[in-house]
């Protein structure tokens, strides 16, 4: 009887400090700066369970296990946090320890079982939250578990075949050919704690075309003449991130600049003429553009603000706006069918703004793009892309009441005659406009030098206000073009010319390449056609005029 006493007594014992381990909530906040040795409980941002959090914020915080030998694990069931906001985890009881991730609007880590690996032998992790603005925060489970085993991605196969260069996996392609990529892992530590292979690897592929993938083999296709950073993460089986990862650019061919001419044209029958054909390879650099893509409805309201925001990380953590012309153009694709509802302002990472039209200002029922008028049905007409730059000829205001066109909208319905105000691009490819296509370039209503000061990194987000009921729009893409000066991590590439030639035809007499002479044996009109082999490394594609 006493033992089952005794028995009973550990057994609640134990239950009831599981219980009040398991309920024990670590807000950042509260234990910043301190280490916590802990199995259990649940980490938070600064609200807890129940709330988010506020303010300018810089945390730290380290779990170490309270099982030795083992790991700690945060399982994150929500995390939802302000553009500009980063958790920073690290693999070690510090913040000297290896990097694994940082967690932001862009990576979340909701679905990942966060875990020390293997090679960490305190099994801790160190998190460090800067923050500097309000959202709902996260949440995880604490737990202890088996160690990630440390393994990198490489690429295993490519079609077209890749080539190394300088760490980069190099594919060349023509443009609107498709690209296959097989990576896999390389497991030096497998079955040290437990199994890995590519089969219980999950590859999560970014192909910078909009184009995402979770299969170890992608599959697409490029159509745009440009280079693309291609991403490839993975997750094993024991939910642990890759500590290492390839780094791959798909290169498009440009297109020479070509022209041919004749010394004498026309000839007569039998006579003899030289032909010359000449190139010239164009180069490629990343463009200054940084863009987000993707569409944002901006429904009727009265005076609600729509939102959408483009994050930085790219730039040295120091850079600033030092110059008004190191911001040379803000970018908008937008549809809207009554620009007098909006007020259209840019702000950046530490608040300063400029507004680029205003509400105040009117402008009336003029459109903007080929919007649906009364678009109850949410449908997006084509939108057109606006630009303003500090050299820009005119304020959207001051356009008003300049240009009219007619079109069809996207519902089928004929607009005839309507003021608007013209793209600063060409116009879309399946614009209906009829009759003049004006182009026109703005100037942002507050000067930029406003934005003198602002932090390059973080969040830059374009506030759409729709001030008045009935009319609706939609942005679809929208960035920002900086001088190529400030941009970090630029890259390029020229092709070279391998061949140049003419192709084969009994009239010539003379062959040098792309200087022929050629000796009409008939009369009438003859076609002589000059062919160039682009190369890009150990890849050709075929150019002929």
């Amino acid at each position: 009887m006493k033992t089952y006493i005794l028995s009973a007594i550990i057994l609640f014992l134990v239950f009831n400090i599981k219980n009040i381990n398991a309920q024990t909530t670590y807000k950042i906040s509260d234990y910043s700066g301190q280490t916590v040795n802990t199995c259990s409980g649940t980490f938070t941002d600064m609200g807890g369970t129940t709330g988010g959090y506020t303010g300018t914020q810089d945390d730290i915080i380290t779990f170490t296990p309270g099982t030795v030998g083992a790991s700690v694990e945060l399982d994150f069931s929500q995390f939802d946090v302000a553009a500009g906001d980063n958790l920073e985890l690290y693999d070690g009881p510090n913040t000297s320890a290896n990097l694994l991730a940082t967690f932001n609007t862009t990576l979340s880590p909701v679905g990942m079982l966060i875990s020390a690996s293997i090679l960490n032998t305190s099994g801790a992790l160190t998190l460090h939250w800067i923050s500097s603005g309000d959202a709902p925060g996260w949440e995880a489970a604490i737990s202890c578990g088996l160690p990630c085993q440390n393994y990198s991605v490489e690429i295993l196969s490519s079609d077209p075949p890749f080539h190394l260069d300088t760490g980069f996996y190099y594919i060349d392609v023509c443009p609107g050919d498709s690209v296959h990529i097989t990576a896999t892992g390389v497991y030096n530590l497998n079955d040290s704690v437990y199994h890995q292979s590519d089969a219980t690897t999950q590859f999560i592929w970014d192909m910078a075309n909009y184009y995402y993938d979770t299969n170890q083999t992608v599959s697409t296709y490029y159509d745009t003449i440009k280079g693309y950073d291609v991403q490839v993460t993975a997750l094993d089986s024991n939910g642990c991130l890759s500590n290492q990862v390839p780094k791959i650019r798909v290169r498009l061919s440009t297109e020479p600049d070509m022209s041919r001419y004749a010394i004498s044209n026309p000839i007569c029958q039998h006579d003899t003429t030289s032909l010359y054909g000449t190139a010239e390879a164009v180069q490629w650099t990343a463009s200054s553009s940084l863009n987000q893509a993707g569409l944002t409805y901006l429904p009727d309201g009265s005076g609600v603000s729509y939102t959408s925001t483009l994050l930085f990380t790219v730039f040295d953590p120091t850079a600033i706006v030092q110059n008004p012309l190191d911001v040379i153009s803000i970018n908008a694709t937008l549809e809207h069918s009554y620009l007098g509802d909006l007020n259209i302002k840019i702000t950046c990472p530490s608040g300063q703004s400029v507004t680029l039209k205003s509400y105040t200002g009117g402008g009336g029922s003029h459109y903007l793009g080929e919007p649906i008028d009364n678009n109850s049905q949410q449908v997006p007409g084509i939108g057109y892309e606006y630009s303003w730059q500090p050299n820009g000829t005119t304020t959207m205001i001051n356009a008003l009441s300049t240009y009219t066109y007619s079109y069809t909208d996207a519902a089928g319905v004929s607009v005839n005659s309507h003021s608007f105000l013209p793209p600063s691009t060409q116009y879309p490819a399946n614009a209906t406009i009829t009759g003049p296509q004006p182009l026109v370039t703005y100037l942002p209503e507050d000067p930029y030098s406003n934005f003198i000061g602002c932090p390059l990194n973080g969040a830059w987000t374009i506030t759409v206000t729709d001030n008045l009921a009935i009319d609706n729009g939609f942005i679809f893409a929208w960035g920002i073009d900086f001088d190529p000066a400030v941009l970090p991590n630029t890259w390029d590439y020229l092709p070279g010319i391998s061949t140049q030639a003419w192709n084969a035809s009994t009239d010539i007499i003379v062959n040098n390449g792309n200087h022929v002479v050629v000796q009409p044996e008939t009369s009438g009109i003859v076609d002589y056609t000059s062919v160039w082999l682009m190369s890009l490394d150990v890849f050709t594609i075929l150019y002929y005029i």
